[in-house]
């Protein structure tokens, strides 16, 4: 359903390595309607300058610069913030290394519709195959190295089990989860994946979805 319009929000933070394989794969998803908003946290190397070029050739994708404090959790906080006056049916957390599988978006929206209200605040997790540096697949499914699928909603709080860079969540949920502020201490640890899933578990549903939407980028 190409009518139902997606929110990515990417920090980036001296991507240059691998942030054009990530946004090409942005660009050439199944599911057209997105919008692609990247946050630099003061990058030294060229980066924005890679962000501009894209810009240039697809007006989907905007850069803004995070004057606050830095981090990668405080950056990805400070981009939330500034898009939660932005309406969209779906919103998407993206790092800037890894590479999106062409029907990623297509594939959660549908799951979403099947099964899915769009009353109830709901974030959709996947799984993912686990690449090196250099895109050589280290694990074919996260899922099936660690167990990502859980039964108790308390594991939650007790476990990482989900990885923002693939989930998926509604704007009852986006609406609903409070702003958190970048300054505080807390920041530096707090995980925005971890952080909206909690909410989705206590006042909605955190749903997993069995099927592998990406490539997850580990360094040795």
């Amino acid at each position: 359903n190409m009518g139902q319009s997606c929110l990515i929000m990417m920090a980036l933070y001296n991507g240059e390595r691998s942030l054009a394989e990530q946004i090409e794969s942005i660009i050439h998803q199944t599911h057209t309607n997105w919008k692609l908003i990247i946050q630099d946290d003061g990058s030294t190397d060229c980066s924005c300058a890679i962000v501009e070029q894209y810009m240039r050739i697809d007006d989907r994708i905007m850069l803004w610069r995070n004057e606050g404090p830095h981090g990668a959790y405080p950056n990805f906080h400070a981009l939330i913030n500034k898009c939660k006056g932005m309406t969209y049916d779906f919103y998407m957390f993206c790092d800037h290394d890894d590479v999106w599988h062409p029907n990623k978006i297509e594939s959660f929206i549908s799951y979403y519709e099947q099964n899915c209200s769009n009353t109830e605040p709901t974030m959709i997790y996947a799984d993912l195959r686990i690449i090196d540096a250099k895109g050589q697949v280290l694990s074919e499914s996260i899922n099936n190295t660690y167990g990502m699928q859980f039964n108790l909603p308390a594991s939650a709080f007790f476990f990482h089990n989900v990885f923002g860079c693939n989930s998926f969540f509604n704007k009852t949920l986006f609406s609903l989860v409070p702003c958190v502020d970048p300054g505080e201490e807390i920041c530096q640890i707090l995980s925005h994946d971890g952080y909206y899933a909690k909410f989705a578990v206590c006042y909605g549903c955190l749903l997993f979805y069995d099927m592998v939407l990406m490539d997850y980028r580990r360094y040795g």
